[in-house]
């Protein structure tokens, strides 16, 4: 059965010299030993920012790593309904 995994990011910002610049990020999304999904993001995004994956269900739990030169850079994953009112 398919599923939709949403990966949200935030704060992929930093301050340098005074001045509000875009920076880089690498997420690895894995279920087990599996890697799902992996992406590199490079410019800024203050708010949230989000994709969704088409993925295999297979009730393992996911985990989420990432590595960036942002400070307060954040990455989230969830499974969601993209068809529900909700989500948005």
């Amino acid at each position: 059965m398919k599923k939709y995994l949403r990966l949200t990011i935030s704060g992929l910002q930093r301050v340098d010299d005074g001045i509000l610049i875009g920076g880089n990020a690498t997420v690895i999304v894995n279920r087990g030993q599996e890697v799902i999904c992996r992406e590199t993001f490079s410019g800024k995004v203050s708010e949230k920012f989000s994709k969704l994956y088409e993925v295999e269900d297979t009730g393992m739990p996911v985990s989420v790593t990432s590595s960036s030169d942002c400070q307060f850079f954040k990455a989230e994953v969830d499974f969601v309904n993209p068809f529900s009112e909700t989500n948005i």
